[in-house]
């Protein structure tokens, strides 16, 4: 795996978060599907640390916030699944507690909180428990209805210097769906369905940030806890 970033040094994962010496790990978002029967967002450890206080929000009109509990720490490359409307959390400690059965992984973190996502528009953010930005995508499909804050939320994640500074295009005066709400610069999850998703593998950094929609490839079959 490429994670895009210098390594931050060895951490054991599962270990308790001891405050103290141990650094914060840095994640990136991986794979989305937002149209299975339990919505599910995976990311990764591009440097291992604690999870304690990092938060992942949704910009747009889903009301999705994800704050990371105390107790939990991971390795370099470590992978996470949050499942929405899911019924199980790992225990600090022990990433197999929730067993095997998809979409749950014996050898990914898995956190379990109420909720789902619509299939629109929908632009995350990932930030530090300082609340500085992190990581940050935006989707968006071909065509049809959007959130009317999707361009704004794009726009902030370029504020934020997490997402590519190309400039967003939101035009309604063309006949084109690709010049509506970013359409141009943010990643296209068209045509998913309960068995596929879209994952951030393409190109030679896929993890580096600010993130581009390059490093997105189309609907591919899920792999929820492998990257």
């Amino acid at each position: 795996m490429d994670a895009g970033t210098s390594d931050a040094g060895s951490v054991d994962a599962g270990s308790q978060d001891g405050g103290g010496s141990i650094p914060e790990a840095s994640l990136r978002i991986t794979e989305i599907n937002p149209d299975a029967p339990q919505d599910l967002i995976e990311l990764v450890a591009a440097t291992g640390g604690t999870l304690t206080g990092i938060s992942l929000q949704e910009l747009t009109n889903s009301d999705f916030a994800f704050t990371f509990p105390q107790g939990y720490t991971v390795e370099t490359g470590g992978v996470l699944v949050l499942h929405l409307g899911g019924s199980c959390t790992d225990a600090p400690g022990n990433p197999a507690s929730c067993g095997q059965v998809p979409p749950f992984s014996a050898s990914a973190w898995d956190f379990s909180m109420p909720g789902s996502l619509s299939y629109s528009g929908k632009v995350f953010e990932l930030l530090s428990a300082k609340g500085a930005p992190v990581d940050g995508v935006p989707f968006v499909r071909a065509s049809g209805e959007m959130p009317s804050s999707v361009v704004t939320a794009v726009q902030r994640l370029q504020a934020d210097r997490v997402w590519d500074a190309t400039p967003c295009v939101h035009d309604m005066t063309t006949g084109f769906a690709k010049d509506r709400f970013c359409r141009n610069i943010a990643v296209n999850w068209s045509d998913l369905d309960a068995t596929s998703s879209v994952m951030r593998i393409s190109g030679t950094s896929p993890l580096t940030t600010p993130g581009t929609a390059t490093q997105w490839s189309g609907p591919l079959p899920s792999r929820w806890g492998v990257y």
